[in-house]
């Protein structure tokens, strides 16, 4: 049974749910095969609709919302990453925007090398 606070804040939430899309990079040579993936967050309020990074960024860089969706946005990319097979070379990236208040206000090195345990052949394949 659902908790009726927890029913009040997911209905009130303009935040969720989330989720992250990966648009795929193409080569200018004209290749089919993507060089990278560029995120994009979309949020789906109950409130207000869809809402692209257009519609929420400048509000969202400006609190602390903006850095809980970068670290939820970068918890997918790690994902992501870590799912390519270990002999893939045609991704070069994924592409993540964060707020600076994150990179500032936050140990994200600390963050990152935990997600990926390390391995720096993974972590070179996201861009901040």
């Amino acid at each position: 049974m659902i908790d009726q606070v927890q029913l009040r804040e997911a209905l009130s939430s303009e935040l969720e749910p989330i989720t992250v899309y990966k648009q795929p990079v193409f080569p200018c040579n004209g290749s089919p095969d993507p060089v990278a993936y560029r995120t994009e967050t979309v949020l789906n309020s109950t409130l207000v609709g869809r809402l692209t990074p257009e519609d929420y960024q400048s509000t969202a860089d400006k609190s602390k919302r903006g850095i809980l969706l970068a670290d939820r946005t970068l918890y997918s990319v790690c994902r992501a990453i870590s799912l390519l097979p270990e002999n893939e070379t045609r991704i070069k990236w994924f592409s993540l925007y964060c707020p600076v208040s994150m990179i500032t206000g936050t140990d994200l090195v600390e963050t990152l090398g935990k997600l990926f345990g390390g391995d720096k052949e993974k972590l070179k394949k996201l861009m901040l």
